[in-house]
């Protein structure tokens, strides 16, 4: 007898054949192709160049009137059947004396407020894309504030951005009050698996004592590209969601935005094209034109950048890839007293490809806090079974860094769950 996934399965292959074969009979010449990566299919055209890597091919070209419909259409097809076959996952084993220092040996404990469905530990823990702040005293209860998208094994339905906060920048929570996600794409039908929420990022507004959580909308089928904010005093009555930059019909224009509040104005960093750019703005909605940011006096190859001010001086950490699945990828640093011309970049660390650590199969976008114990690197990780999650590096030089291991963690658990006893054992007098 033939099982219910078996039959999807069967059904939902000779669907894609019926619509292949219409699509090459119907089609007109047109330089556009339709390219497969793991579970997704994407539009590929070349006006937007080094996209994909060698393991992606072409399959065959087709009109520009049928690529919303076949997209969505076969998106869907390879969702369904994702979700009709479980794979046994692979369990993470002791790393060999060859691990690279620089990389973390843990995942940051991240509370998400999706399951991946699994049995492993981080099965609450799959989290990408941080953004991270931090004050010199407390602001409403915490001195370091996170943003992150969850990101269970490629999901881009539960990429909805989301807050937790830390007193130590290692041990991160909840705030009490706080529902995550902040932010949700419910208003699309979930059949279309065409749209998603992505690279969101925190702004702090000193004038207005208030945090902005800004991130990324994008619609596949519609070529279109928004960057929204949500601003709050108190983290938990945020306002309705304001729509800031709208590029209809194009896309990869404002990826992984870095935006920054000082002197009354906003100053944004973007990766366009696969080069970083700089734009200002004192409203966030009309905006300087965009100019090339360099290194060394050349511009920067990027895929997820992001810009921070520590002092006086601007650090870029850029993740440098030629492919957007999360494989392979490295992770560089360089300064500037402009946020323009940056000094040559400096390699930080890279994917371990030794398949065993949580950063075997990529990298993904960092951000950075520093304070008396050095500098905190946070970063995203992508192992050999999928699973994204989010490592930690730290140094007092940015060129020395030292990732996270099982011991430094305990250590500050320790000392965290000793400061939150000291507490409560304060409170009861």
């Amino acid at each position: 007898m033939v099982n219910k996934s078996t039959a999807y399965l069967f059904f939902g292959i000779l669907l894609a054949i019926s619509v292949f074969i219409t699509i090459i009979y119907r089609s007109n010449k047109a330089p556009t192709f339709i390219r497969l990566i793991p579970d997704r299919i994407t539009i590929f055209s070349p006006d937007t160049p080094r996209i994909y890597n060698s393991n992606s091919f072409s399959l065959f070209r087709i009109s520009k009137q049928t690529i919303p419909f076949i997209s969505s259409l076969i998106t869907g097809l390879l969702k369904l059947i994702k979700k009709s076959s479980k794979r046994p996952l692979q369990k993470h084993v002791k790393l060999n004396h060859n691990f690279p220092e620089t990389n973390s040996d843990i995942f940051l404990k991240i509370p998400t407020p999706y399951d991946d469905g699994t049995n492993w530990i981080g099965r609450k823990n799959q989290a990408t894309h941080p953004s991270v702040i931090q004050f010199d005293t407390e602001w409403n209860g915490y001195k370091y504030w996170m943003t992150y998208t969850p990101y269970p094994y490629g999901n881009d339905k539960k990429e909805n951005p989301s807050l937790v906060s830390s007193n130590d920048g290692v041990n991160w929570v909840v705030p009490p009050k706080v529902v995550n996600p902040i932010i949700s794409n419910r208003v699309i039908p979930s059949y279309l698996f065409d749209s998603y929420l992505s690279d969101s990022h925190l702004v702090y507004n000193k004038d207005k004592d208030e945090l902005e959580l800004w991130y990324r909308y994008v619609s596949n089928r519609k070529r279109n590209e928004i960057l929204y904010r949500v601003r709050s005093k108190d983290t938990i009555q945020w306002t309705s969601p304001e729509k800031l930059v709208d590029d209809s019909n194009n896309l990869l224009q404002y990826v992984s935005p870095s935006v920054i509040y000082e002197e009354k104005k906003y100053r944004m960093w973007i990766m366009r094209d696969w080069y970083i750019y700089y734009l200002e703005s004192y409203d966030g909605k009309e905006w300087s034109n965009p100019v090339p940011v360099f290194s060394g006096k050349k511009p920067i190859h990027s895929w997820h950048p992001h810009v921070c001010k520590i002092g006086n001086t601007y650090y870029l950490l850029n993740n440098d890839n030629d492919t957007n699945t999360g494989a392979g990828g490295k992770i560089y640093y360089s300064l500037s007293d402009d946020g323009i011309y940056f000094t040559k970049e400096k390699i930080i660390l890279s994917s371990t490809g030794n398949g065993l650590s949580y950063d075997s199969t990529g990298v993904y976008r960092a951000s950075m806090a520093s304070g008396p114990q050095g500098f905190f690197l946070y970063y995203g990780q992508v192992s050999i079974n999928y699973q994204w999650t989010i490592g930690l590096s730290t140094g007092l030089n940015l060129n020395k860094m030292r990732g996270m291991d099982k011991a430094k963690l305990n250590r500050y658990q320790k000392i965290n769950s000793d400061f939150i006893s000291n507490e409560e054992r304060c409170q009861e007098f």
